[in-house]
């Protein structure tokens, strides 16, 4: 056996099979609760709608293309150069080997190529400011945060959940504000809104429906600064809308329904009304 001529064979098997396992790792780690899941699948912050379908069609696509091509033989060439057993000559037998890896190579392009698209899209909302406002970056990964209360507004047709983040929650179960001390430096609320939606199936029915979240609408943001919004007894405030046709929050304006003044005081003359619980309307419910 011709050591150079093998050893060359081996080396492109060697090298299609870790292109092969690199992206089947990042196609499974993009299914899991991991920095790479957290940076290339599901869990990408932001990511939702036609992104999370653009990125499970590619997913297929490449697996697709592994089950396909993953099998690359090594090519062997015997001492006399002939062709070996099926009658194909190993050049022959190369080129095959060389146009499957171009072949995945090309998938493996388009999926990454994709995914920093969609990745990109995805951080638009944390590029989101409201003028001389908050911005949408500052409150980064307020989906986990933890729930204060539910809310539902029967006049406006919305239903919201009210999230706070470690420091106000910690005040909240120390009885703030109803104890009379006002909430510390650097609590934030996240108010997430939906347009109800009306389950009238087994087990509800048209008569007696279960009211869920439907289409969402909006996230309003407050934070606690007394340094930066002292002419708002230190609070300031944010809402932005979210359009679903092109899955991108905008800040409000005093052309929506309800209208807002687009800055930091947007929400101040709504909360003035709750001065004497700090200027912060939803209660901690005992759960």
């Amino acid at each position: 056996m011709a050591a150079g001529d093998c050893g060359g064979g081996q080396i492109q098997t060697v090298q299609s099979r870790l292109v092969v396992r690199w992206l089947r790792l990042i196609v499974h780690a993009s299914n899991s609760d991991t920095p790479l899941g957290y940076v290339f699948g599901y869990h990408i912050r932001g990511i939702g709608g036609v992104h999370r379908v653009v990125i499970h069609k590619v997913q297929h696509i490449v697996m697709d293309s592994i089950s396909r091509y993953r099998i690359i033989a090594p090519v062997v060439y015997n001492r006399q150069k002939r062709p070996l057993a099926g009658g194909v000559h190993p050049i022959q037998r190369r080129l095959r080997v060389k146009s499957k890896t171009i072949r995945l190579g090309v998938f493996v392009g388009a999926f990454l190529s994709v995914l920093v698209a969609v990745v990109m899209a995805a951080q638009d909302r944390y590029t989101v400011k409201v003028p001389n406002g908050l911005a949408f970056s500052e409150f980064r990964g307020y989906e986990d945060w933890q729930v204060v209360a539910p809310s539902e507004t029967d006049a406006s047709n919305v239903m919201r959940v009210i999230l706070a983040n470690p420091v106000m929650m910690k005040a909240y179960r120390e009885g703030i504000p109803g104890n009379g001390k006002p909430f510390p430096e650097g609590s934030k609320i996240a108010k997430i809104e939906w347009e109800p939606r009306k389950l009238t199936e087994a087990p509800f029915s048209a008569k007696t429906p279960d009211t869920v979240p439907g289409r969402l609408t909006e996230v309003e943001f407050i934070e606690k600064d007394s340094a930066r919004f002292a002419d708002t007894h230190g609070w300031g405030y944010a809402a932005f809308k979210y359009d679903a046709a092109s899955d991108a929050f905008t800040p409000v304006t005093p052309a929506d329904k309800p209208p807002q003044r687009n800055d930091a005081k947007c929400g101040a003359a709504c909360h003035n009304l709750a001065a004497a619980k700090d200027y912060i309307f939803t209660e901690y419910p005992k759960r």
